[in-house]
């Protein structure tokens, strides 16, 4: 979907391996799974926000949003304390895929550098 909407994914196989990109970044946007073997990406949420806080903590953070067919309340709440911004419930489609990156493109643009 993200082909498709002109945009250049890259991808890791679990949370180590995304954890491990997001270090070397810098990225705008992160989809993670929820339901993720080894770090889960609640887990992979907090070690993102944990290095951000280490590495440049007067900056906004990077978009973290949850992708999963969990849709329970507890789920939600964990993945907003974890520090996530965004909530998708799967399966997902191309308008909900649009919708949210517009959604966190209005904070995502406050972090970009002024000409």
């Amino acid at each position: 979907i993200l082909d498709r909407l002109g945009y250049r994914p890259i991808e890791a196989s679990g949370g180590k391996e995304a954890l491990d990109l997001m270090r070397k970044g810098p990225y705008d946007l992160l989809f993670t799974d929820v339901d993720m073997p080894g770090m889960n990406g609640i887990e992979l949420a907090k070690a993102v926000r944990a290095h951000e806080s280490a590495t440049k903590p007067l900056r906004p953070g990077i978009e973290i949003v949850a992708v999963t067919a969990n849709t329970l309340p507890e789920t939600r709440l964990s993945c907003k304390r974890a520090g996530m911004n965004g909530f998708l419930e799967k399966p997902v489609d191309l308008e909900r895929i649009k919708k949210q990156i517009l959604k966190s493109w209005r904070r995502i643009e406050k972090r970009l550098p002024k000409p």
